[in-house]
């Protein structure tokens, strides 16, 4: 009985799998293990174009009650005092007062669905985000660990994939504009520093140059003081020899004056 069950079962998904083109891959099953990996591949592929027109209706469906809900919500807004209570609630005093303002003009509201991302899709995010962390060949990533954070986020809670793009690329734009500007900033200090470097080596040479002047002039004034005295030795000296030469001289005459007059 057990056996005969379980060909009734596969059987049912065989002619299920037959009339609609869903196959158990497609369903969530395991694959068969014997088949190949494109056959399956091709199977899958298969059944997202069986897919494609039963999710149309579905999109459209929800499409058409989505703006039911819209317009009721409009006429609720207006007619019904509870109701804008309600909504106030959920979107603040002062929107619900634009809406009721914005009804005076005959305002129409719209609704646009799209699909959320699928896995291939948000897989392919997850991978730019962890070539955006990466060092690259500058030694500088894409996008801080904050913002990887928060669009992961996004991508688990399957929000819009091209808002998601969108924003991706604004903060790796913005992130590598701020490195590219804290690069020509650093660049402006270095040069800025080097700059007072250069400033004080100059002010430091004139300081030496000022006091290898001063140490100069010093020898020089001292070497002049030196030949001063030297000269004033000198001139004292001959000074002295000339006093003794005339000292003599009169003596020697007061000596031939005594011995004449003595003779």
């Amino acid at each position: 009985m057990i056996e005969e069950a379980q060909m009734e079962f596969e059987y049912s998904i065989r002619y299920v799998e037959h009339l609609t083109g869903l196959t158990p891959v497609a369903l969530g099953g395991t694959p068969d293990p014997k088949a190949l990996k494109s056959t399956t591949e091709l199977s899958y592929s298969a059944t997202q174009n069986v897919m494609r027109p039963i999710v149309g209706g579905i999109m459209a469906l929800k499409q058409r009650i989505s703006e039911s809900i819209v317009l009721r919500t409009q006429m609720l807004l207006k007619n019904n005092e509870e109701a804008r209570k309600a909504y106030t609630r959920i979107i603040g005093k002062i929107d619900v007062q634009a809406m009721l303002t914005a009804e005076q003009n005959n305002v129409a509201y719209g609704l646009m669905l799209k699909p959320q991302p699928d896995a291939g899709e948000r897989e392919r995010i997850y991978n730019m985000l962890t070539e955006a962390m990466a060092l690259g060949r500058d030694g500088v990533k894409s996008i801080e660990l904050d913002d990887a954070l928060m669009i992961e986020e996004m991508l688990d809670k399957k929000m819009d994939l091209t808002e998601i793009r969108m924003l991706l690329s604004y903060k790796i734009r913005k992130y590598k504009e701020e490195k590219r500007a804290e690069a020509i900033q650093g660049q402006q200090i270095e040069a800025q520093k080097n700059e007072r470097l250069e400033q004080v080596k100059a002010q430091n040479k004139a300081k030496d140059e000022q006091a290898e002047w001063e140490r100069k002039k010093a020898e020089l004034m001292l070497e002049k003081q030196s030949e001063e005295r030297q000269l004033n030795i000198e001139h004292n000296n001959r000074l002295r020899e000339d006093v003794m030469k005339y000292a003599h001289e009169e003596d020697m005459q007061e000596r031939e004056l005594k011995a004449e007059n003595n003779g």
